[in-house]
């Protein structure tokens, strides 16, 4: 079973090594999404959007996580946050769903 991981970590070192020194990363990405969704089914396209929803939603959360740790950290520093954020919410329900971080000028 250990060969198994052995080979495993292997090729996943190779593939990674190649689309490190690949030049054209967004083509060929696009590419592969490209003969994949076509070869899918109706079911597996369903759960594609769904899982690409979901993932896209985790990385705005821990983007907001991040966000606010840095804050706090600034702020427990006494240095200025350069960052305000607004949130807008549909007028259905009350989650947060976009944020905008909006530079201030300095001296306003």
């Amino acid at each position: 079973c250990g060969s198994y991981l052995f080979e495993g970590n292997f090729w996943l070192r190779r593939f990674r090594d190649a689309w490190d020194s690949c030049s054209h990363k967004k083509a060929v990405a696009a590419a592969v999404f490209t003969i994949v969704w076509n070869l899918a089914s109706i079911t597996a396209r369903v759960w594609a959007v769904f899982v690409l929803i979901v993932a896209v939603r985790h990385y705005q959360q821990s983007l907001l996580l991040l966000r606010e740790e840095w804050e706090e950290e600034q702020e427990a520093r006494g240095a200025e946050v350069p960052y305000v954020v607004h949130e807008t919410r549909h007028k259905h329900d009350n989650v947060p769903h976009l944020t905008e971080m909006i530079k201030e000028k300095k001296g306003s």
